[in-house]
């Protein structure tokens, strides 16, 4: 957000864009601190330097890629005539003038809207003449004239997401474009906005399913400039700022998430308890717990009287082992009462240890599961590589025959593997290739699957704030020194592989090994994990019953 011009009475006036609007909808502390810095306030500037992002991310960067080729798509589909995008100086005026000269569709036209001292600028993706609706034919988008809207005037807002399900802020945007052709005189009467997903489909919206949400988020961005011209910069001073956001989730769109995650620690915030919910920091705070660390120190007497069961003595331990390792540097754990290791199977020779590597970003729906890896008890590593859907049967089929024979001949044997992903991805691969389905039926309905965080977090609480393998590794010694660091970056060197080859770059070989080693020390830690947990006293003492 910024001002854009003073009124006669000498109100600034400020423009703000659709990450503005989402911001105002979950995060007050997000505006308040966009307006201290656009007010120029002491120290706000210095502040947020260290925390500014400007280069575009993986999922950015291939969300441009998506509507580029759905951009296309409309192009060869339309024609130039009936597909047009504004290329002058003056974009918002020369979109009014496709839509005044009825240009069926629209491509990336300017839309402006003033409301009191507020100023909407945003682009939406698509303007859609009323009488033309977007449908995917043999997965390319297409815009076709329906005779039955003939004569329905205005236009209908669309907008293109990479993501496969509608999400709440992308509605705020859309909401915001249909707004903006309502001031103009220019939105279509009863039709339906809405979202064209990265999975191919469409997703439409009635206005009053969405616009009233916008209009009580942009309420929050008019009050806070209505203060501003009212005198009251004092209260965007720093001393008077919240620097973080109240729900990690909502730094998924915080312009400084860098900057909420350090002030969190610094103020020692309830939310880096691991677990905790937002529920949950509300009752602590009206009991006057305010930090981790009196969480840590807390009584029993101090126990908000709405908090049900053993809940504020499990998150009161956590907080405990939470504070003593930031204390001290001691990783430690604790065994719960009645553990999910009593029922731990016991080693067998032939038990595999399993994880996989997914692209999230690959062309086709539903993303390619690039890389099957396992490691037996001798630390021996198998892996099945898949860079298309044709390969992706194959290396599929081959771990679970490796895996099924392995089960088969001996019934002692287990697949473990860290979180749920793997089985939900092998049901889908089975149900996607119509292949060894029975096999991955039977692996699953006879118990040979193992999920260990599963027993970690039914087992064992731990001092850090997450329970991922990763958070888990210092625990049981284990240590890496691969190139490459959490799935995160797994994606992104994947991503580099697939461009090296096709630019046919050296390193691409390289390239992939670097994630075949990140497996390899995946599937390992999964096994050393294992073997931390079975050396506990109270590890497998429940299993045969």
């Amino acid at each position: 957000m910024y001002v854009i011009s003073k009124l006669q009475t000498g109100e600034p006036v400020w423009a703000f864009n659709t990450r503005d609007l989402m911001r105002a909808a979950t995060c007050d502390h997000c505006v308040r601190l966009a307006v201290a810095r656009e007010l120029k306030l002491a120290g706000v500037a210095e502040l947020v330097a260290p925390f500014e992002q400007t280069d575009k991310n993986l999922a950015m960067r291939y969300g441009d890629k998506f509507e580029a080729e759905i951009e296309g798509e409309l192009r060869d589909h339309l024609g130039e005539d009936d597909f047009q995008r504004p290329e002058g100086n003056d974009k918002f005026a020369e979109t009014v003038a496709l839509m005044r000269a009825g240009v069926p569709v629209i491509y990336q036209g300017e839309l402006q809207h003033r409301s009191g001292l507020s100023e909407f600028r945003g682009r939406p993706d698509f303007l859609v003449r009323a009488d033309y609706e977007l449908e995917f034919v043999d997965g390319r988008l297409t815009a076709k004239q329906n005779p039955d809207l003939a004569g329905i005037g205005g236009y209908l807002a669309w907008d293109a997401k990479l993501a496969r399900s509608a999400k709440p802020h992308y509605l705020l945007q859309v909401a915001i474009y249909v707004d903006a052709l309502e001031a103009l005189g220019l939105k279509a009467e009863g039709g339906l906005h809405g979202l064209i997903l990265g999975s191919r489909t469409t997703e439409v919206f009635e206005e009053s399913e969405i616009v009233p949400a916008m209009r009580r988020a942009r309420a929050v961005l008019e009050a806070a400039f209505t203060k501003v011209a009212a005198g009251h910069s004092d209260e965007f001073e720093l001393e008077h700022l919240d620097l973080h956001c109240e729900s990690e989730s909502t730094c998924k769109i915080c312009e400084y998430p860098g900057l909420c995650a350090q002030n969190r620690k610094d103020l020692d915030h309830l939310v880096q308890v691991a677990g905790i919910n937002k529920s949950q920091i509300e009752k602590l705070r009206k009991a006057g717990i305010n930090t981790m660390t009196q969480l840590a120190n807390a009584t029993d007497a101090q126990r908000p009287s709405d908090f049900i069961g053993l809940t504020f003595d499990k998150l009161r331990k956590q907080a405990s082992l939470q504070v003593g390792y930031n204390q001290t540097g001691q990783h430690k754990h604790i065994v719960v009462e009645d553990p999910e290791i009593a029922v731990l199977p016991p080693a067998s020779a032939n038990d595999i240890f399993f994880d996989m590597e997914g692209f999230p970003y690959f062309e086709e729906k539903g993303g390619l599961e690039y890389l099957f890896g396992a490691v037996t008890r001798d630390k021996k590593f198998h892996s099945w590589f898949a860079h298309d859907r044709i390969q992706e049967a194959g290396a599929f089929a081959g771990f679970v025959k490796f895996a099924y024979d392995r089960c088969q001949a001996d019934p002692t044997a287990h697949i473990y593997h860290y979180a749920p992903y793997e089985v939900s991805a092998l049901n889908r691969l089975a149900t996607r290739h119509g292949l060894m389905e029975t096999e991955v039926d039977w692996l699953i309905s006879e118990g040979k699957l193992i999920d260990l965080y599963k027993v970690v977090k039914g087992s064992i609480m731990v001092s850090q704030p997450s329970y991922s393998i990763k958070k888990l590794e210092p625990l049981y010694g284990f240590g890496r020194d691969g190139e490459v660091a959490d799935a995160a970056s797994s994606i992104e060197e994947y991503d580099n592989y697939r461009r090296a080859i096709i630019e046919g770059a050296p390193e691409a070989d390289q390239l992939l090994q670097n994630i075949a080693d990140y497996n390899e020390d995946d599937c390992i830690s999964t096994l050393e994990l294992y073997e931390w947990l079975a050396a506990m006293p109270e590890a497998g003492t429940r299993y045969a019953q």
